[in-house]
């Protein structure tokens, strides 16, 4: 492990420096050497949202505040942990705009930044056991956890043809390089690219000498 490492290289490379000092040895062979840590595998991304005939079944299966976050999970993306720090003062209702700048979990006493690791296990938890399990169960629906209605969300919007950097920008992604693999199956590639810009701009065209 990266702990064990450092517990054998730390006083070996103090007594090997030491050697030196004494002029038992010329150099320090590991006086500036470093080595690659040994990262976590990544943990791979499971999509599987949830489809139309799915989504109207939950939203008609909950009622109250419930279907309301329901829809807010489906119609936003939001993460489950940005959905339990969600205030009204953070939504712009003339705008029709929400704010995501926190998160929350259980684990935490304060709001925490938007991407840390614990939030999503954590936050899916509470709305888990809160109302989310009984929730499919009532509507039909085979089971998935709540942060597939954020995939929902981005494979929805991917599948209606919505440009690609918004998407990205609504799912909060480093870059665009991201949503595109992660929702590269839900991308849609059915226009005629080129149609747009040849409307627009391409008035000679038509003059090409065959």
């Amino acid at each position: 492990s990266n702990k064990r490492i450092i517990n054998i290289l730390s006083p070996l490379r103090a007594a090997l420096q030491d050697a030196q000092h004494d002029d038992l040895i010329p150099v320090n062979p590991l006086f500036g050497w470093t080595y690659k840590r040994n990262e976590p595998p990544k943990e791979k991304t499971y999509v599987d949202p949830f489809n139309t005939e799915e989504q109207a079944a939950i939203i008609k299966a909950a009622a109250g505040s419930i279907k309301n976050q329901c829809i807010v999970f489906f119609w936003t993306g939001m993460r489950t942990s940005e959905l339990i720090a969600l205030e009204w003062t953070d939504i712009d209702w003339k705008r029709k705009k929400i704010n995501i700048n926190k998160a929350h979990t259980y684990a935490a006493k304060n709001d925490e930044s938007t991407k840390t690791k614990s939030n999503n296990g954590l936050a899916d938890q509470q709305i888990r056991k809160g109302f989310w399990i009984p929730l499919l169960k009532k509507a039909g629906v085979r089971y998935r956890n709540p942060y597939q209605t954020r995939h929902t969300f981005a494979s929805m919007m991917l599948s209606a043809g919505e440009n690609i950097a918004w998407v990205s920008a609504q799912m909060g992604h480093s870059n665009v390089l991201i949503t595109a693999k992660t929702y590269a199956r839900w991308i849609n590639n059915n226009e005629q690219h080129g149609a747009k810009a040849a409307e627009m701009y391409g008035q000679h065209l038509g003059n090409i000498d065959k």
